[in-house]
């Protein structure tokens, strides 16, 4: 008998493209598959039609919950997982039709805890391919999201694994600290998975507002947060690594917030810049961080200081080099 895989796809107000992520799965190559969708509240008719699709096929599971967001939804599938592998597909999202079979295939000639594969940006007005991603897991290169893992739910259950609940940006907050536990990894090549961008009505904006570049702030706290709570499982070489992707990601953060289309300081966003940047000035003093980042970055405390957006522009300009 095939070996069964998890796939748990959160839904919230998707009716109008739930459909495609669905046909994408159901219709793989690979057949033994545990679907689990989980409807987060919907106000649209995405329950009703996450119901459908149960009766309509035995491998669909529905959740039913009170709207509590993404990082819940994947979160409360978890305790219904029976597969040996398990992955993530956002509801506005889908797959190539031999992605499962070629990650099952991979991953069971292997001892990995962690797969990751590529993926391609996708408009969600005219569905053209804007980009193609792709991932080398020997240079630490694998993405902060989600949905292009493959995981061995043994080890992702027993770890305990958990997005957070009701913030942005959840999987910068435990994908980075997953990938440092997981003792092995590989990369999955061959068939990709679809990121729909523009998307109307989707979570995240993609306007890049003052309070949004926060958020990502957040989300930070609380990578720290998890790096912390599981450093006994960390090797120190993936511990480096981590601290590494902490200052870039604090880097690229800091510039999305003056880069912000409502950007305006106030006394206490001051404070709270220019407390992030010494902090990560002091971290860089040991980093790896490009020469680059480093220069705008040494820049970038002067213009807080002196409240300069000419300079922050200016940085900008140094950034996108």
């Amino acid at each position: 008998m095939s070996i069964l895989v998890s796939i748990v796809v959160p839904v919230y107000n998707v009716e109008v493209v739930l459909s495609r992520c669905m046909e994408s799965i159901l219709n793989q190559t690979y057949s033994n598959l545990q679907i689990i969708l989980v409807n987060d509240g919907s106000t649209d008719n995405s329950g009703n039609v996450c119901d459908e699709y149960a009766k309509k096929d035995s491998r669909v599971t529905v959740i039913h919950q009170k709207n509590q967001g993404l990082s819940a939804a994947r979160n409360n599938a978890l305790p219904s997982v029976k597969g040996k592998y398990l992955m993530f597909v956002d509801s506005d999202d889908f797959i190539d039709t031999n992605l499962i079979s070629e990650l099952v295939e991979a991953m069971n000639h292997s001892e990995a805890e962690m797969g990751i594969f590529d993926y391609k940006t996708v408009d969600g007005n005219d569905m053209s391919i804007i980009s193609s991603t792709n991932f080398e897991v020997s240079r630490n290169n694998y993405g902060d999201v989600a949905w292009n893992k493959f995981y061995l739910t043994e080890f992702y259950l027993e770890n305990k694994f958990l997005y957070p609940v009701g913030k942005l940006f959840e999987d910068t907050a435990i994908t980075h600290v997953i990938y440092a536990v997981a003792k092995k990894k590989i990369k999955i090549s061959g068939s990709y998975y679809y990121y729909v961008r523009n998307r109307s009505g989707a979570i995240t904006s993609s306007v890049l507002t003052k309070d949004l570049a926060l958020k990502k702030f957040e989300a930070l706290d609380i990578l720290a947060d998890n790096i912390n709570k599981y450093k006994k499982q960390i090797s120190s070489e993936n511990f480096e690594i981590l601290s590494v992707i902490q200052e870039k990601s604090w880097f690229f953060a800091i510039i999305d917030f003056f880069r912000a289309s409502d950007f305006s300081f106030s006394r206490d966003e001051f404070s709270l810049c220019k407390t992030k940047i010494m902090n990560l000035h002091l971290e860089n003093k040991r980093s790896k961080i490009p020469l680059k980042e480093s220069i705008a970055l040494n820049l970038m405390i002067g213009a807080v200081v002196i409240k300069s957006n000419g300079l922050m522009k200016f940085i900008n300009k140094l950034v996108e080099m």
